[in-house]
């Protein structure tokens, strides 16, 4: 009787995670001046390999903005949800990597943000965006620290 009341919960409690996952949107894409998953891009896309209720875990890739620099922001990430709802609060921790003609350059991450639901595919989004530089080098390592305020639309597909 005591294995099948654990072999039951077991089953329910992956039954009940499968479910709420297929409810969840996977593609997100993103347009707006920095973003908080792939930091200094215009455009960007991320989808969401893990999310359960108040986690999203993604990977994404977005366009470097122009600086001087044609490139790629390729990212791996986590945000959390410290409230979620018609407006929701959270924050996104990312390690990005920086792709363009002049080398490369690695990017950890962290922003705060708020979050409207204009309608179930679409959201506005804004907030702050702070991360540290990480160069080639070692004598680069940490020449950059910044916050930056960021906004953005969010068209879940």
């Amino acid at each position: 009787m005591k294995k099948l009341l654990i072999i039951s919960l077991l089953i329910g409690s992956v039954y009940a995670e499968s479910d709420y996952s297929k409810n969840l949107t996977k593609h997100n894409l993103t347009i707006g001046y920095i973003d908080d998953r792939t930091g200094y891009s215009i455009f960007s896309y991320t989808n969401n390999f893990k999310q359960t209720e108040k986690n999203e875990f993604f990977f994404g890739v977005g366009t470097l903005l122009p600086i001087g620099l044609i490139g790629l922001t390729p990212t791996l990430g986590l945000q959390h949800y410290f409230w979620k709802s018609k407006i929701s609060i959270y924050s996104a921790f990312s390690t990005q990597g920086f792709i363009h003609f002049g080398g490369y350059w690695y990017l950890p991450t962290a922003s705060l943000a708020l979050q409207y639901n204009l309608a179930d595919w679409v959201q506005i989004k804004a907030g702050y965006f702070g991360g540290i530089h990480l160069g080639e080098s070692s004598y680069e390592a940490g020449s950059d620290i910044g916050v930056f305020p960021f906004a953005g639309l969010i068209f879940r597909l």
